[in-house]
């Protein structure tokens, strides 16, 4: 073979690993697929640090309401991860008060370490500040004690009655060697409740001081652009015309447009929204409009921040027809993309079908750090389709059925009913029951079809936490002296605390509370310890951070001192939530769960992750857990499976082998092994045969020829025997009998001669 072939051949073979796609080239590939446009970004030359993109309404036209499906790619297909400028009002502000410190009424701080990383959390409240000024409001000052930190702050108000909203969310940093800090965290609007501030952050607790100062804001109005919005459903009630209308999602809407192609009418409207609270009125106005005097700005509505992803806007006609061809848009802020200089080339969008990502931009809340300062602007280039876009369904590679499962097996069962989606994927979380039946480790679930084929999933921890109420037992005495126990009656057969929130009426309390449970192997283990502090001037609260351990029973042993034990009023349990992203055609389904003996199954799917972190997904409808009818207990040898037998069958045999070995070794070694002599047949065979007594010299008995083993211990004795007890001359031959030789008559010789006459 000549050395230019193999050369050949080695170029070929390195030219064919290049071009051979890695499983995160070929998931780029595909995520790249699901957005129909693009645009090259332009970044300028000297770009360094953070880069703002500003959306243009082409782009919010084509992306999702959200901007889920809206992606920034570098050169090699990858993701840039950014965060979202939705463009919120900013506040300059000019200094109008003196600082007035304040007071917390309550302190509580709790500090966790995890591999190595201790995180504390500090929670204060305190009471409300007088109503500022005419067009001011108030500034909340937090001074920590280390002069370099970065927290978390979220500022709640605390009704008397209901639960505590939030406010503000946002972060405050010290850099004090940089000379750079953000302390101060503007209040919006009056506040007339106590305040919760909690703290968060990496390192020990921050013990800050607090303070206030009154403010003057001025407004600063945003710019905002028109984006159409998409009118799901008309229909007439009595005189009125009601449009079902979606609104974007993650943008900030000022006010909507209504038109017609009515050239003249003047009709009221309202919009409004479904909340949890009920049913909310955003906003009310006239729509007009006079043939000849085009007006715009009478046919728009403010309106108020709130509701949901769809709003209705009714229109009262009275007796008038129905206006004609009735169109939607709405005056939202600009957004823009926040992301590091020097990378992104592509933005691509639309689709809708990636979902929102999760970028660590996006919560450290990295917008509101920098709105104030004036960054590098980048601009889009002109918008083309993307030629890797490709509408066949991107999961359609993992849309098959897998092996069959046995239903009897599992404990617990729920109906599952998945709709059409463009990909096939939907999700459903995992309820606490369900969790409470399966394994820790929810290996034992599947999702099977009518004729028990699973289906392939991913398991995520979703980011919402269940959050289930528990009822509390009366106080009664403890195991230790001056310590009361409250048993907690957990909402489900078993749970995972992450936290435990217990709230009492208004009462001053300083007490030591620990939470103890009961592990599934019958084990007691202590789950949290916190000091619960409290004041009378507003209901108390202790939120108790835990390890997630799994337990059958909970209670908290409370150190009372000699005061009486506390009335507890609620407690509310958090736990770990999880979802399942099931990759499966419309149709109906059935969860398995209560197999303890299952393993955790494997699919293709899952290796196809990134593709799953970037596909919108679809909720299922999860039904009742109940008992499996079906289900029965697994026999020994069903439980203990043929691998099992199989291995016992061969150890049995090697065992048995290996006796068989040992009963022939052992047979073996006694039929050649010779049988003992007795003391005369050993005198005998040391015998000299018979001639002259002149022929007998004791120089010809030899020691090897008496061996110690062939004759009894006690029938030999060398050392009893004595040189002068053998004369080779006073033997005669006829003198010398086999049978009346004794052993104390033969003496061995030495190796040197010695033992002659």
């Amino acid at each position: 073979m000549s050395r230019h072939f193999v050369l050949s051949l080695v170029s070929l073979a390195i030219a064919a690993l290049a071009l051979t796609p890695t499983p995160s080239r070929a998931q780029s590939s595909r995520s790249l697929s699901l957005f129909p446009h693009q645009a090259a970004i332009h970044e300028p030359s000297s770009s360094y640090g953070l880069v703002r993109l500003p959306l243009p309404p082409d782009v919010l036209a084509g992306a999702a309401s959200d901007l889920g499906d809206v992606r920034v790619h570098d050169a090699q297909g990858l993701e840039v991860p950014y965060a979202i400028d939705r463009g919120d009002v900013t506040y300059p502000v000019s200094q109008t008060g003196e600082r007035r410190a304040v007071v917390p009424f309550d302190a509580q701080e709790q500090t966790r370490t995890s591999g190595g990383i201790t995180t504390s959390t500090e929670s204060y409240r305190v009471r409300p500040p007088a109503p500022p000024s005419y067009g001011g409001t108030w500034q909340l000052l937090i001074d920590p004690q280390p002069s370099e930190t970065v927290r978390q702050v979220i500022v709640r108000a605390e009704p008397a009655f209901g639960e505590p909203r939030e406010i503000v969310r946002t972060s405050i940093f010290r850099f004090a060697r940089y000379g750079n800090e953000r302390l101060a965290i503007t209040l919006p609007g009056v506040v007339d409740e106590p305040l919760a501030i909690e703290i968060t952050g990496e390192g020990p607790s921050i013990h800050p001081s607090f303070a206030l100062r009154e403010v003057q804001r001025t407004v600063i109005t945003p710019t905002t652009v028109d984006v159409p919005l998409a009118v799901r459903e008309t229909r007439r009630e009595g005189t009125r015309t009601i449009l079902v209308v979606a609104r974007p999602r993650g943008l900030r809407t000022e006010s909507i447009t209504v038109d017609s192609s009515t050239l003249t009418f003047a009709r009221n409207v309202e919009v409004a929204a479904s909340t949890s609270a009920g049913r909310v009125t955003l906003g009310t106005g006239g729509l007009v409009r006079v043939a000849g005097v085009d007006i715009p700005d009478l046919r728009v509505v403010r309106l108020a921040e709130g509701g949901g992803d769809v709003i209705e806007v009714v229109i009262e006609d009275g007796d008038s027809p129905p206006l004609a061809d009735v169109t939607v848009s709405a005056a939202t802020r600009v957004p823009a993309l926040l992301f590091d200089a020097g990378r992104a080339q592509d933005l691509r969008w639309g689709g809708h079908r990636a979902r929102a990502p999760r970028y660590d931009l996006m919560s450290a809340d990295l917008a509101s750090l920098v709105r104030d300062r004036e960054l590098v602007v980048a601009t889009l280039g002109p918008i083309v389709p993307n030629p890797d876009h490709d509408d066949t369904p991107a999961l359609s590679f993992a849309m098959r059925a897998g092996q069959t499962v046995e239903r009897s097996r599992s404990t617990h069962v729920a109906p599952l009913t998945v709709i059409e989606t463009h990909d096939g994927l939907s999700r459903f979380a995992v309820t606490p029951a369900m969790w409470a039946a399966a394994r820790e480790d929810l290996a034992d679930l599947r999702v099977v079809d009518g004729e028990a084929r699973q289906w392939p999933y991913v398991l995520t921890m979703a980011p919402p936490n269940d959050e289930l109420e528990a009822t509390v037992a009366p106080a009664v005495p403890g195991e230790v002296a001056h310590h009361s126990r409250h048993a907690i009656t957990l909402p489900v057969a078993t749970m995972s605390p992450l936290l435990v929130r217990i709230e009492l009426p208004p009462q001053l309390v300083a007490r030591l509370v620990t939470v103890r449970g009961l592990t599934e192997r019958g084990e007691e283990h202590d789950l949290g310890v916190a000091n619960f502090l409290s004041s009378a001037d507003a209901p108390a609260r202790l939120e108790l951070s835990l390890f997630g351990e799994r337990v059958t029973s909970l209670w908290l042993d409370v150190d009372d001192g000699d005061e009486a034990p506390l009335a507890i009023e609620r407690v509310t349990i958090v736990q770990a939530g999880h979802e399942v992203q099931l990759v499966a055609p419309a149709g109906e389904y059935t969860v398995l769960v209560g197999d303890l003996d299952a393993t955790a199954p494997t699919y293709d799917v899952a290796d196809a992750w990134e593709l799953l972190a970037v596909l919108e997904s679809e909720d299922a409808t999860l039904g009742a857990l109940v008992t499996n009818p079906e289900h029965r207990e697994p026999s020994f040898f069903e439980r203990s499976g043929w691998e099992t037998f199989v291995l016992s069958g061969v150890l049995g045999l090697v065992v048995l082998v290996l006796f068989v070995l040992t009963l022939r070794i052992a047979r073996s070694e006694s039929e050649t092994q010779p049988a003992p002599r007795t003391v005369a047949a050993t005198a005998e065979a040391n015998e000299p045969p018979a001639t002259k007594a002149g022929d007998t010299k004791a120089e010809d008995t030899k020691a090897e020829d008496t061996k110690a083993e062939d004759t009894k211990a006690d029938d030999v004795k060398p050392d009893d025997t004595k040189a002068d007890d053998v004369k080779p001359d006073d033997t005669k031959a006829d003198d010398v009998k086999p049978d009346d030789t004794k052993a104390d008559d033969v003496k061995p010789e030495g190796p040197s001669g010695e033992g002659q006459a």
